[in-house]
């Protein structure tokens, strides 16, 4: 009779064993989120950065105007246009908040500790998630797919009122295969945002700063300071930075796609790694650049 209740119980630890994923593959997961919500940041910063630029080089043209009148108009008018190059960040806005959220319950999903209750938390972010999905379609041509949502609510199922490690496995292996296509489409839609509409915009903005100090500076000797020709060699020293910052944030939104990728294939079957993936090393790598290149831009005061 022992015997037979000591076999009976082979099959169940082997089925929890092969449902549970690695602590390796789960700090994989948690990497990859850690640095998703990361670089979440910095989109929206090349573009404010931008129009801070472009902001300056207003008040440049206005103090070209000999009339007080005129040039608070001119400040009114430089306000304006600012306000208006920061609205194209809203184009992205419903991108990174989808990966934002999307980073936080994955983050939640693959913590290491699981002592607390986190149900009600996991129904929270999935929630969120669910209703940002929503705004992300009815706003843009290509939508993310149903599944995901179907996977969403089935996470909230799978975990219940609490996590425990083959809730946990049984959530991210269900979750990360259908989030693919968001984080495919939404770097996609970033990468596109930053190259088409971005990039010719501070093209444009450069342009318009060096044709500006050639009229109202350099033309006129008596007019040209230290403090203007410091100004002039930062200015175009912050547009190089901004416009590196843009182009590494395409490369990162892209290896976004990748290690996110990867990760899907590496959480079908639990697996013991002996570092994290290479995907997700690169990708973590970009984000580390990106922060390095925003540390070094001028403040734009």
């Amino acid at each position: 009779m022992r015997k037979t209740i000591l076999l009976s119980c082979v099959p169940v630890v082997m089925l929890y064993s092969c449902t549970v994923l690695s602590k390796s593959q789960l700090k994989n997961i948690s990497a990859f989120a850690t640095a998703t919500s990361s670089y979440s940041f910095f989109p929206g910063e090349v573009v404010r950065k931008s129009q801070e630029l472009h902001y300056n080089n207003d008040i440049l043209e206005a103090s070209a105007i000999p009339d007080s009148a005129i040039i608070i108009r001119s400040l009114d008018q430089a306000k304006a246009e600012f306000e208006t190059g920061i609205a194209l960040s809203k184009k992205m806005d419903l991108s990174l908040q989808l990966i934002q959220q999307y980073a936080a319950l994955l983050g939640h999903l693959s913590s290491d500790s699981l002592a607390d209750e986190l149900g009600e938390n996991t129904q929270t972010l999935c929630s969120s998630l669910d209703g940002s999905i929503t705004l992300f379609n009815n706003a843009v041509a290509k939508k993310i797919p149903s599944t995901v949502g179907s996977a969403i609510s089935q996470i909230v199922r799978i975990v219940g009122e609490r996590i425990v490690r083959n809730k946990q496995a049984k959530a991210l292996k269900k979750f990360i295969p259908a989030a693919d296509t968001l984080i495919q489409i939404t770097s996609e839609n970033l990468a596109i945002a930053l190259d088409s509409d971005l990039k010719p915009l501070i093209e444009n903005y450069k342009e318009r700063f060096h044709d500006d100090y050639n009229k109202i500076v350099f033309s006129h000797p008596d007019k040209i300071d230290y403090n203007l020709l410091r100004f002039y060699v930062k200015t175009n020293s912050d547009f190089e930075i901004v416009e590196s910052l843009r182009a590494k944030c395409i490369s990162s939104a892209q290896k976004m796609a990748l290690a996110h990728r990867e990760l899907k294939n590496n959480v079908l079957e639990k697996k013991h790694l002996g570092e994290l993936l290479r995907e997700t090393r690169d990708f973590m790598a970009d984000v580390k650049n990106l922060y390095q290149a925003l540390k070094s831009l001028t403040p734009t005061t």
